[in-house]
């Protein structure tokens, strides 16, 4: 029996949920045209994908956060909820690297 359109959809995204290296998920979202019209905007003035500029954007806008942060707090931060950080990316792009450990202050 041939498999139908929603199985064939389903089948294609889970072959294509992760990129090569395995670092990479899905995000679906509805977001402002606005928005949207800014991303579009950004990809044609820097020559960047769409998916490149969300991770830059997302990453420096961690950074930002944990850059104030004490150790304690940092450590807190990265254990909500079980998730941990993610390991750098390994693709062609430069993404400014973020998750680095914050030195340990004051111990030793």
């Amino acid at each position: 029996m041939a498999s139908s359109t929603a199985d064939r959809q389903r089948q294609y995204r889970q072959r294509h949920l992760k990129d090569a290296e395995g670092n990479k998920s899905r995000l679906q979202a509805i977001v402002a045209y606005r928005t949207m019209t800014s991303l579009r905007r950004m990809a044609l003035h820097t020559g960047e994908s769409i998916t490149h500029i969300i991770d830059r954007i997302v990453l420096d806008a961690e950074k930002n956060i944990t850059d104030k942060l004490s150790s304690s707090a940092y450590d807190a931060y990265h254990d909500a909820g079980g998730i941990k950080p993610a390991p750098a990316p390994k693709h062609r792009y430069s993404v400014t690297p973020t998750m680095s450990k914050k030195p340990q202050r004051g111990r030793k």
